[in-house]
């Protein structure tokens, strides 16, 4: 049971755009949890590269990764970033979401990735 001082554990679904727009003010950090090969393929330029299960293993790598920003986490559909909010909320973190859609969503967006002619694949190596 939760202590009633204390603030709520949950995280929060957010846009691609939404999430676009706090990376570009710098106001966030974006953690892509994704397999190395996916994240090869196509990525959002400033997202750090954390695998879900490395995530798993070393929950403290959070902060290491994030400093002192919230943090948002993407996958290929939103699935994999979910759980890996549940780490963070569970880890301690305080302002934790999820980029709703996952990289699916982000292209679908028009937002931009890297490389510039890279894809979102479509399931795990």
């Amino acid at each position: 049971m939760e202590d009633p001082g204390s603030p709520p554990r949950h995280f929060e679904t957010v846009s691609p755009e939404a999430v676009a727009a706090a990376i570009a003010s710098g106001s966030l950090a974006l953690v892509d949890v994704r397999e190395e090969a996916e994240w090869e393929a196509g990525r959002v330029a400033v997202a750090v590269n954390v695998p879900l299960a490395a995530l798993a293993a070393d929950p403290g790598r959070i902060r290491t990764v994030a400093g002192s920003l919230p943090v948002a986490f993407i996958c290929r559909s939103g699935k994999r970033s979910a759980s890996a909010c549940s780490i963070a909320v569970e880890s301690g973190v305080a302002a934790v979401s999820n980029v709703g859609g996952g990289m699916k969503a982000w292209v679908a967006a028009g937002l931009s990735i890297e490389p510039r002619d890279g894809e979102v694949l479509d399931r795990r190596p």
